[in-house]
């Protein structure tokens, strides 16, 4: 399809490896369409208005409490992965329009 496609893929499947080893592979051992790592994703974890949030294996950081730049970037971080299903479809299809020429 494209680099988005490619790399989305990529992207997705290191996610279903990590968590699911050998979902990310097709019947010919190939790495399956962006499209279809993210139906496992929503097979094993179904989405919530479109988001899918998986656990992630490592704790957040503890950050010391007096360092007041590192603590208020802690409120940013999470021990999830948010995997925003419909948005990833939303560009899968704009990026297939786009390599058909139909815009």
């Amino acid at each position: 399809m494209g680099l988005f496609d490619d790399a989305l893929s990529n992207g997705l499947a290191a996610i279903v490896a990590y968590e699911w080893p050998g979902e990310e592979q097709g019947r010919r051992g190939r790495v399956e369409s962006a499209r279809a790592l993210l139906e496992v994703i929503e097979e094993h974890m179904p989405a919530t208005d479109g988001i899918v949030l998986l656990l992630d294996g490592q704790p957040v950081p503890k950050l010391p409490q007096a360092d007041t730049d590192t603590s208020s970037r802690a409120r940013g971080l999470s021990s999830h992965t948010r995997v925003d299903v419909n948005t990833l479809l939303d560009g899968i299809k704009v990026g297939c329009s786009s390599f058909r020429g139909t815009g």
